[in-house]
């Protein structure tokens, strides 16, 4: 397996464990995030973005695929609370210096609850 998606597997660990420091150490410097309802332009938002968010959710069913500076992970994310859903989600992940440079999450923003889609649209999972 590649160190790239071995990047990619540790930082899925982190978010899922709501690891901020872990999360953070696996971010590049110039760290950028694109999803349907939200983006995100650092490493330190995104960090705040995971300690603020009240999902509680675990990775399953991953598959990866790498190729150069590129990872792509298709997996469920599956949320426990504070409401339940499944959510078939794609990330494709750049990697640059040994860290997450770049990355782009795809997935059907319709499963979410309302309330939560306009809590992300406006960069606040809280």
């Amino acid at each position: 397996m590649s160190a790239n998606i071995e990047i990619v597997k540790q930082i899925a660990k982190a978010f899922q464990s709501k690891d901020k420091e872990g999360f953070r150490s696996l971010l590049h410097d110039r760290y950028t995030f694109q999803g349907p309802v939200m983006q995100m332009s650092s490493p330190d938002e995104a960090a705040e973005y995971l300690s603020k968010c009240p999902m509680v959710a675990t990775y399953q069913n991953a598959l990866y695929t790498s190729a150069d500076d590129k990872v792509v992970q298709v997996f469920d994310w599956v949320v426990s609370e504070p409401f339940q859903e499944t959510f078939r989600m794609c990330s494709v992940v750049t990697i640059k210096d040994g860290k997450v440079f770049r990355e782009e999450l795809i997935y059907d923003s319709a499963k979410f609850p309302k309330e939560f889609l306009e809590q992300m649209s406006q960069g606040n999972c809280s």
